[in-house]
């Protein structure tokens, strides 16, 4: 089952449409949006909103060895609407790529807030440690992975129909990801 995990609504809604997810409850502490078996969760921004939101739709639908993918924003010294996948997430996280790459690499940092000083060859975002450590709990390294996509080079971005903009554009792409993933999983339940 692919667990799609999104801070913001902006970056939730493209993939809500797309997959024609339904909203499970309004009663819930986070929005989780589901069809057939792709689940979305609207985690809020930050680490401790998303390593919650990560245990809590884990143990609700007591997933094992499901497919998770954080798909959102990132700052980066790259061209707005670049995607890169997580080859190193700060705190010593190495996610397993046994597929070929759909796009390139960088080393992912996870901050408390926004960042205007960018390294070259670094992703800023303020989830994605708390996701995949989160995530490593409920599922093999196979099998998680953050997509970020360059939203900024340092500056804050406000706007959420550019946010939105710029995920819709990945579908393609985060789809291809999620057959191949969906693919490996059915391999590594065997």
């Amino acid at each position: 089952m692919p667990i799609l995990v999104c801070a913001l609504p902006c970056e939730a809604e493209p993939l809500i449409q797309h997959f024609s997810l339904k909203l499970l409850s309004n009663e819930l502490p986070f929005k989780i949006y589901q069809r057939d078996s792709v689940q979305l969760i609207v985690t809020g921004v930050g680490k401790v909103a998303c390593g919650a939101a990560c245990g809590y739709v884990a143990g609700k639908f007591s997933l094992k060895d499901a497919i998770w993918l954080n798909v959102g924003i990132c700052g980066a010294n790259a061209e707005v609407g670049t995607p890169f996948l997580a080859h190193k997430i700060q705190d010593e996280f190495y996610p397993s790529f046994p597929f070929p790459l759909p796009c390139a690499t960088a080393p992912l940092y996870t901050c408390d807030a926004p960042q205007s000083d960018l390294k070259p060859h670094l992703l800023y975002d303020m989830e994605g440690a708390a996701f995949f450590e989160t995530a490593m709990r409920f599922s093999t390294l196979e099998l998680i992975h953050c997509l970020k996509v360059v939203s900024d080079c340092g500056a804050k971005i406000l706007d959420k129909k550019i946010v939105s903009a710029l995920i819709q554009k990945q579908i393609p792409l985060i789809e291809s990801l999620l057959h191949t993933l969906t693919t490996l999983c059915s391999h590594i339940s065997t």
